[in-house]
């Protein structure tokens, strides 16, 4: 049996709270990407770790080299949870070819990447106002879905509706990949680590990070098959060193304009900033990694 995560919010309220951080608090982020990409980022031999957005631009790189397509034939992506689309736009720049649609519940993130699709030399992504646990498209019709850093929007550990929606979405055969913190052990989180989950969580409109086991355990009754784990903890470090830098700039700048106002959504966001490196240490109970599996033909 799954286990329930204790500080768990309803998916149901988290898509309310959803709208109204990335609606009041989305532009916050331009502050840790230029290219405004709502993730950590990837380091491996020549990327430099100094240059913040060279590593968030790897790390769309790496989920693009995991969907393992082929290279001689075009394909159909998902992307649930995508954001302003960041990650698609990189993709969608090296493979012309293919076709890709991103999911989001957020009418301001579909603005912002309704702004940056006029600086795309080609027009090969859709995006979709839809809750990704239902997305209202078609059956086995993509080639590959991904989440990254979205699967912690869906309510319980085991992630079961967006799971079950991504796995309607492939085709036999089709590759899934899951980029995200993973709980491990959850039964023996101490308190004061549950509180900082819980202080995170809430910070970023999340109902609660999936756990490892319960992930994959569901997974295999999907029918999923062929799982990978990549524990991405020091490909992610040096990105992740870059959050009290980029959050003190961040702060002095606001004090120093006073413009925007301050709104409780930018305070909860920086706090979950500032905790997050805390969660990231905390290598027995939690993991940043990635998690690939392949739709059975069957």
């Amino acid at each position: 049996m799954e286990a329930k995560t204790e500080f768990s919010i309803p998916a149901e309220a988290v898509a309310t709270e959803l709208v109204a951080y990335y609606t009041r608090a989305g532009e916050d982020y331009r502050a840790w990407s230029s290219g405004m990409n709502m993730h950590f980022g990837y380091w491996r031999r020549g990327v430099n770790p100094f240059r913040l957005e060279e590593m968030l631009e790897a790390m769309n790189r790496e989920v693009m080299e995991a969907l393992a397509l082929s290279p001689d034939r075009p394909a159909r992506i998902a992307d649930l949870g995508c954001g302003v689309g960041a990650t698609l736009r990189h993709m969608a720049r090296l493979r012309p070819d293919w076709r890709f649609d991103g999911v989001t519940l957020v009418p301001w993130q579909l603005q912002v990447a309704a702004e940056y699709a006029g600086q795309m030399p080609h027009d090969n992504i859709r995006y979709h106002r839809a809750d990704y646990r239902a997305t209202g498209l078609a059956s086995e019709s993509f080639d590959a879905v991904y989440l990254l850093e979205s699967m912690c929007h869906d309510e319980g550990g085991g992630k079961k509706a967006v799971l079950e929606e991504a796995v309607r979405l492939l085709r036999p055969g089709g590759r899934l990949v899951l980029v995200d913190g993973f709980l491990k052990r959850p039964q023996q989180h101490p308190r004061w680590f549950r509180r900082v989950l819980r202080e995170v969580c809430q910070g970023w409109a999340m109902s609660s990070f999936p756990e490892k086991d319960a992930v994959i355990h569901h997974l295999g009754d999907l029918g999923m098959g062929e799982m990978g784990w990549r524990d991405l903890f020091w490909r992610l470090a040096p990105s992740g060193l870059h959050v009290p830098r980029v959050t003190a700039a961040y702060l002095w700048q606001r004090a120093r304009s006073g413009n925007p106002p301050w709104c409780e959504e930018s305070r909860r966001h920086v706090r979950s900033c500032v905790l997050s490196p805390l969660v990231g240490l905390c290598r027995p109970w939690f993991a940043y990694g990635m998690l690939t599996t392949r739709k059975n033909a069957s």
